[in-house]
């Protein structure tokens, strides 16, 4: 796990884990061009471990095996985002029940049969971006359709993913492991900060816990290790 944490975060966690990539880790701002370029390699390598883990939990939560070596091939017609909407909204009604009431519960229409590349995949791309603005993704995580469609943005494409995970996570649905990660270094800041050392906590299971999804994710993010 060590690995899968220096690749997310590098060789020094971040203070605030939804900024992996900051100047420190880099070689500065002196030298634009090779900024930039660490900065693209930089943004290659975190990209592999998102695919995995969000392949992972949209397999669990979809029923429908979604690879990482094809995840914008799997995702790009809109069809499966619309039914992770469908499968969401079904997961909080069995994990939540008061707390629905703050929750936009709507049907998201969806061309079933749209070609890659066509508009109806643009389409099916727009009504899930609409609904990731209703729930509260913040316009920093969302994309452009042609950045799936086209497979022009996949790294924008998993950081909106990641965050409609981190706002379902708030219901009791389970988020994807990288999600969870990022909880746990929040607590120990926070407890480090209130309390001095750290002192050995858990964090306390969702209601929808699925302890496969955390397995597989762990042998995923761990397979160089």
């Amino acid at each position: 796990m060590q690995n899968a944490i220096q690749v997310w975060f590098g060789d020094d966690l971040p203070l605030s884990p939804r900024s992996p990539l900051t100047a420190k880790h880099g070689p500065g701002l002196s030298d634009v061009s090779q900024y930039d370029q660490w900065l693209s390699v930089r943004h290659e390598a975190t990209l592999i471990p998102m695919q995995e883990d969000l392949a992972i939990w949209l397999t669990s939560l979809l029923g429908t095996e979604v690879k990482a070596d094809r995840f914008m091939a799997e995702l790009d017609n809109g069809v499966l985002l619309c039914q992770l909407i469908f499968a969401i909204q079904n997961e909080l009604k069995r994990c939540a029940s008061e707390e629905l009431k703050h929750f936009p519960m709507r049907k998201v229409p969806c061309k079933k049969d749209a070609p890659s590349g066509s508009f109806f995949a643009r389409d099916n791309t727009a009504n899930f971006l609409r609904w990731c603005r209703s729930i509260g993704v913040d316009e920093t995580y969302l994309f452009e359709s042609e950045g799936l469609v086209l497979h022009k943005d996949p790294r924008q494409v998993c950081l909106c993913l990641l965050d409609v995970g981190r706002i379902i996570s708030r219901y009791g649905v389970e988020p994807p492991a990288l999600v969870k990660l990022e909880k746990e270094i929040e607590l120990e800041e926070s407890l480090l900060i209130t309390s001095g050392p750290v002192i050995p906590t858990s964090i306390s299971k969702s209601c929808c816990h699925q302890e496969e999804l955390h397995q597989a994710a762990a042998r995923s993010l761990t397979r160089e290790e």
